[in-house]
């Protein structure tokens, strides 16, 4: 059939250079319908081979996990490709076991805690607080357990939410920790809605001819490199129940992962920072983990989509241009200072080369602004 197809579209591209008449419009006719065949045997071949596949999934799941999981790994593929090699510097690696040792190196160094500053009274308070928790979690819960009918436990799960929903997020929502401006990984909190608000902010102060400055904040591996300790001491600090705190810490404790590279495993190493990722209880635990974000602000507006932050900046209505440049560039300067200061604080780094700053202003020559994080420069956009 394909063989045909083709023979006829070549024959109608032949015709339709040199002849306009009854018989080129005959072949276009002639090609119309076989392509539709075609189209039809091809739908008919694959719907064959799908039911053909789901009916071995079926077959094989009847059996043992093992072959059903065989067949369906069919349908998923590897996203990134398959590496032989890897390039250290100027030296390149072939060797199976010498790429196993060294990603065992660099992910068990980045799996580590945080380093603590002796020096430093916070840190010094969140170690003492956090080796009281976990002495006081290691201990058995005085709860009283009362005796239930199975109905009244058949009556409870129909009533759980779905599974994205964690008893984390409805502890934060009933004592209101999640902030009105956390978009993201949370019911009713649209990202879609948030930007229309930073638009809308924006066009409120182009309107008024003022300029407006807003700052992007990334952060490094934001959920890998959340601080265990420091967050099991806000959670304990913001009256978390015991219950829940307890299994908050035995779901974050004694994590161990191990590299597998073509057939060589490594030895196993404990992870001591990071929320897992894909679970829907780490974006709850960062948003309380981060609740008190906002106070670094003062009394510009923020916007968090997840993870990240946006800071809109607005100058008081002046007349010298000057004078609302350096405003700018002094008030962005102090808020990147108190969002450094608070990262540090709680060990969660920022990105400086991912972070922007960006200003909007109704003018043909958009004026330079000039601010500081860290001793660097946010990129300006």
């Amino acid at each position: 059939m394909l063989k045909q197809v083709r023979r006829v579209r070549n024959k109608y591209y032949r015709e339709r250079k040199t002849n306009f008449g009854v018989e080129v419009e005959r072949t276009r006719l002639l090609l119309r319908t076989l392509t539709k065949q075609v189209k039809n045997e091809v739908y008919n071949y694959k719907s064959e081979r799908w039911n053909a596949f789901l009916s071995t999934i079926q077959e094989s799941h009847e059996r043992n996990g093992k072959h059903f999981w065989s067949h369906l790994s069919k349908i998923y593929k590897p996203k990134t490709l398959p590496i032989s090699k890897l390039k250290a510097g100027s030296i390149t690696i072939a060797d199976q076991q010498e790429i196993t040792n060294m990603l065992y190196s660099y992910y068990k160094e980045q799996a580590n805690s945080p380093t603590i500053d002796e020096s430093e009274k916070h840190d010094q308070k969140i170690v003492r607080d956090y080796n009281k928790i976990m002495n006081t979690l290691s201990k058995p819960l005085d709860i009283k357990v009362e005796k239930v009918t199975s109905s009244e436990v058949t009556k409870i799960i129909k009533n759980l939410k779905n599974k994205k929903s964690s008893g984390v997020s409805n502890w934060a929502e009933g004592a209101q920790l999640v902030l009105i401006e956390q978009s993201g990984f949370r019911q009713g909190g649209l990202i879609a809605t948030r930007v229309l608000s930073i638009y809308q902010e924006i066009q409120n102060n182009l309107a008024a001819n003022m300029p407006t400055l807003a700052l992007y904040v990334d952060y490094r591996k934001a959920y890998d490199m959340v601080w265990h300790a420091g967050l099991l001491v806000k959670l304990h600090d913001l009256g978390m129940p015991i219950a829940l705190l307890k299994t908050t810490a035995s779901w974050l404790g004694n994590r161990q992962v191990y590299i597998a590279f073509g057939d060589k495993v490594s030895e196993k190493y404990k992870i001591d920072i990071g929320l897992p990722q894909g679970s829907s209880l780490s974006p709850s635990l960062f948003i309380v983990y981060h609740c008190d974000l906002m106070q670094c602000l003062g009394a510009h507006s923020g916007h968090m989509f997840a993870d990240d932050l946006s800071v809109l900046i607005t100058a008081p209505i002046t007349k010298s241009l000057a004078t609302i440049i350096s405003y700018l560039e002094e008030e962005g300067t102090e808020v990147c200072r108190k969002i450094a200061a608070y990262a540090k604080k709680w060990k969660q780094p920022i990105n400086v080369q991912k972070t922007v700053a960006q200003i909007f202003y109704k003018q043909i020559k958009r004026p330079e602004i000039k601010i500081h994080m860290e001793g660097h420069q946010p990129g300006n956009s």
